[in-house]
């Protein structure tokens, strides 16, 4: 009698199926390259090189990937995803003044998620810039996946003052393009401060930004942050 489970129809080697094997070819090339992309650098990285690196053949390679920049791709769907988890489930204090708080928390989460692994930081600020117009479509795309979540934030915290969608998705897209260039200034100098000497300041944007919205003064502002 033939057995009804496809799965178990699907040819075996080595214990594994067929699936199981291209998988595991996938997370050795995304592991590979998030070696050498992230030391040596995306440009002087062959598709011949990932494959040693990852004990796969190139032919196996192009059963997964369409070239070397769908690796990347990849990857950096990888990085994003990975950040954006962090930064959603970070536990934040209790106590007053939660908006606050809640920045304090997510944007540690978030910097920490892309910059404690140095690979993962060169690959995020530095290799994946100027590398097609796809890929800044998609570094774009990005920026505005963290940024539609900082709005939600903020709505959320705004709900009962009156501001418009217009003011809140600004806001958040002003934000993030902040926190990018707070984070790829780090990565790029040579006398990196302490990470965590990052967050305060970004949060002090954030409370800037926060307090504008809601028609606070500069001079207010100022005081407030001293």
């Amino acid at each position: 009698m033939k057995d009804s489970d496809p799965s178990k129809g699907e040819r075996l080697r080595k214990g594994r199926t067929l699936a199981e094997r291209r998988w595991e070819r996938r997370e050795a090339l995304l592991d590979a390259a998030l070696e050498l992309f992230g030391t040596q650098g995306y440009a002087a990285t062959s598709v011949e090189e990932l494959c040693r690196t990852a004990y796969v053949s190139t032919r196996n390679f192009y059963e997964e990937f369409d070239n070397r920049e769908a690796v990347l791709f990849a990857l950096g769907d990888r990085l994003v995803g990975d950040a954006y988890q962090a930064m959603v489930e970070a536990t934040i204090d209790e106590g007053p003044d939660r908006l606050t708080r809640e920045a304090r928390a997510r944007v540690a989460a978030l910097a920490h998620a892309l910059l404690d692994d140095p690979r993962r930081a060169r690959i995020a600020f530095i290799e994946t810039l100027g590398v097609s117009p796809l890929q800044e479509a998609r570094r774009r795309n990005a920026h505005l996946l963290f940024a539609q979540y900082f709005a939600a934030l903020v709505r959320a915290d705004f709900n009962s003052e009156g501001f418009g969608s217009r003011d809140e998705d600004i806001f958040a897209v002003a934000l993030v393009g902040a926190i990018n260039e707070v984070l790829s200034d780090w990565v790029l100098r040579s006398d990196k401060p302490p990470l965590d000497d990052l967050i305060d300041p970004i949060v002090d944007i954030i409370a800037l930004l926060s307090d504008r919205l809601r028609g606070i003064p500069l001079d207010r502002q100022q005081n407030r942050l001293v």
